[in-house]
């Protein structure tokens, strides 16, 4: 999404349309349409012949991008959850990953990025009784949590967004 987003800034800023765009890497306006929204995968080639489209000389830039358009291939580690998570939850975590600044209030729960294993656990345990299949949902919250890496926590990631938490009293005093 962040590279797509940059790309389309650049080619707007030179005032290519989607279609000499496509044209350009041997695909269709709505495959253009698609990279800028992050909804397909990037090929480094059509990247690279985009860049020198929109006139991008400069090394570290081109390195940059193209360095983006490989990360943006490998699948992210809330993949193998796609099943059972909502449709936004994706470019959520996505525009989380690419914050330079996180605000949160919570009333009612400790955050996700703040929250323990056993927080989470009690969260989930707690707001679900007398569902159906509930052991089931429990153990792929478990995993889900434990699947997070703690790269995405921001005590384990010195180099990512500044961070700024407030919480309601009473959050402290539940579960």
């Amino acid at each position: 999404m962040l590279l797509g987003s940059q790309l389309r800034r650049l080619r707007e800023a030179r005032g290519v349309t989607r279609e000499a765009a496509g044209y350009s890497i041997r695909a269709s306006e709505s495959k253009i349409s698609r990279m800028e929204l992050g909804r397909v995968s990037f090929k480094t080639r059509d990247v690279e012949d985009l860049l020198t489209l929109y006139g991008i000389t400069d090394d570290a830039e081109r390195n940059a991008l193209v360095g983006l358009a490989r990360e943006a291939n490998v699948a992210g580690w809330w993949h193998s959850y796609t099943d059972v998570l909502p449709n936004w939850f994706p470019t959520y975590v996505g525009l989380e990953g690419a914050a330079a600044l996180i605000r949160v209030y919570e009333v009612q729960f400790v955050h996700g990025l703040l929250q323990t294993e056993a927080y989470a656990h009690a969260v989930v345990s707690r707001g679900m009784r007398g569902a159906s299949g509930t052991r089931s949902r429990i153990g792929w919250r478990h995993a889900f949590w434990r699947g997070r890496p703690s790269a995405s926590r921001p005590k384990a990631r010195p180099t990512g967004p500044r961070a700024s938490w407030r919480l309601n009293w009473a959050v402290t005093s539940r579960t």
